[in-house]
């Protein structure tokens, strides 16, 4: 019984055996992947060679030399000054120009918002600027404007922009926050600003001589003219404040009472209105204006 087990088992084949007996790759290929590895690495180092050159040889072909350089937009900033911004010139070469980095250094000079450049070819740069417009002076120890969407943007002569609203009693860190770049304080003013330069408003923005921010009390906007001189806005729930205002200077022109000095819209309930000192020459000054 054991004999006939024994026999009754089949043996595997041995592989490894078999392997050993077959001559194994030669170290004699080595001198063919060499050659085949040089060869691709000398076309590489041609092909940059080639484009080396040939981009040397393109960037300075005088038929690609800037002919025209055409700048629009430009209001308060110089064009000579935006050029050397760019470093663009007449007569560069339009194709050694990075387009992406000529914008970002003209991005750079404080009255530049935004910016394009294309060039045309064979000879022409085309460049369009989109200027900030300042809408008020804020002052933060030194004076500076800022934008309609309220971006504190360049400092400045407060003399030289007297003709704009003024922005006080606030400080940076009150106007500007880390996180999303505004604060209930910069949305309100700017929501005064803007809101004045609607048709029709309530508070026209060439009325608003001064904004007088304060991070407890809120806005407190000071106009040039009547039927009021200072409104206390506060903080918050300008829609219905300005609805409650409007209906009161209705109320003023129908009685023709002359205006308030002061009218505070800070309570939901009432609103707190000071008479002006001098109601006769309140009156004179409306019919002189």
């Amino acid at each position: 019984m054991v004999n006939n087990k024994v026999s009754s088992k089949k043996f595997r084949e041995n592989r490894y055996r078999k392997a050993e007996g077959q001559p194994r790759a030669t170290t004699a290929r080595w001198p063919v992947v060499f050659l085949k590895f040089f060869s691709v690495a000398t076309a590489i180092a041609v092909m940059s060679l080639v484009f080396i050159f040939g981009y040397d040889w393109i960037t300075q072909w005088e038929y690609f030399s800037a002919e025209k350089i055409e700048v629009s937009g430009l209001k308060r900033l110089d064009r000579e000054q935006a050029l050397r911004a760019a470093k663009i010139s007449e007569g560069i070469n339009i194709l050694s120009v990075n387009l992406a980095a000529a914008r970002k250094r003209m991005l750079a000079l404080p009255w530049v918002a935004g910016a394009e450049i294309r060039r045309e070819f064979p000879d022409i740069f085309r460049i369009k600027i989109y200027e900030h417009t300042p809408v008020a002076v804020i002052e933060l120890g030194r004076s500076f404007l800022v934008n309609a969407e309220g971006q504190i943007f360049k400092e400045t002569d407060r003399e030289q922009f007297r003709n704009l609203p003024v922005i006080s009693g606030a400080k940076y860190q009150h106007w500007k926050d880390d996180v999303n770049g505004k604060t209930r304080m910069s949305e309100s003013v700017m929501f005064v600003l803007n809101r004045g330069m609607k048709d029709h408003a309530v508070l026209p923005y060439e009325s608003i001589v001064e904004i007088q921010a304060d991070p407890e009390l809120g806005l407190t906007v000071i106009t040039g003219q009547y039927p009021a001189r200072k409104i206390h806005l506060g903080f918050g729930e300008y829609e219905s404040k300005y609805t409650r205002l409007s209906k009161l200077f209705s109320y003023l022109e129908r009685r023709g009472v002359a205006g308030f000095e002061e009218i505070d819209l800070r309570y939901r309930d009432r609103i707190v209105a000071k008479p002006a000192k001098d109601q006769a020459n309140l009156t004179r000054r409306q019919k002189e204006a």
